[in-house]
């Protein structure tokens, strides 16, 4: 995520956060692959309980992008974005 700017290159922070919260959608994207089959057990079983607390999980993770967007915005050099980690719900 690089550009020229006259004499020097510097990070284009815009593209930077592009590329960090496609990172965090594909780790997110894992994360909720994860939890697919112990819902539909816990839903298939009846399990009602836990399969409230598995959906509120994945509810999480759907609004990772948005929760996390504020946080993005404000990091201003290329070692905060990759600092950067949103507070992934327990497994």
């Amino acid at each position: 995520c690089w550009c020229a700017n006259g004499t020097a290159i510097t990070t284009d922070m815009p593209l930077a956060r592009a590329q960090r919260i496609a990172e965090l959608r594909l780790e997110r994207n894992t994360r909720l692959a994860a939890l697919d089959g112990p819902w539909m057990r816990a839903v298939g079983q009846k399990l009602i309980a836990e399969a409230d607390a598995i959906e509120a999980k994945r509810q999480v993770l759907r609004d990772m992008p948005i929760t996390i967007a504020p946080a993005l915005a404000a990091c201003l050099t290329p070692d905060a974005l990759e600092a950067l980690t949103p507070n992934w719900p327990a497994p």
